[in-house]
């Protein structure tokens, strides 16, 4: 009995550790050196390759899909970014929306950035 307990805990750390390793909680670098992915805000929802829904609390930044929580450090976040202001030098361009169930990528090419 205590095998498998240990079994089914050690799935458990493997799965919520690859779920928070696959967040989307940033942190915002103020120079593109520093910067793991930059960053452009479309103006236009056609030309996003991800809609960003920004969230409050870190927990609800959960795997790859769009939500973002801005962390207040760097070690607390999964990604340094750095907003650019032109479109031709963004890894990414992304399109923020309102409502929690329009967020995810448009361009699943990009997707790799955030993992």
């Amino acid at each position: 009995m205590i095998g498998l307990r240990r079994v089914t805990l050690l799935v458990f750390l493997v799965v919520v550790s690859t779920a928070s390793s696959f967040g989307q909680r940033i942190f915002l670098v103020s120079r593109s050196t520093d910067a793991e992915v930059t960053v452009f805000v479309s103006r236009s929802i056609k030309k996003a390759d991800l809609l960003v829904y920004r969230v409050k609390y870190q927990h609800d930044a959960k795997e790859n899909q769009g939500l973002w929580y801005t962390a207040l450090h760097s070690k607390l976040a999964d990604k340094k970014v750095y907003f650019t202001d032109r479109a031709e030098s963004a890894d990414i361009k992304i399109f923020y929306v309102s409502d929690e169930k329009n967020a995810g990528w448009r361009n699943r090419l990009k997707k790799h950035f955030f993992e």
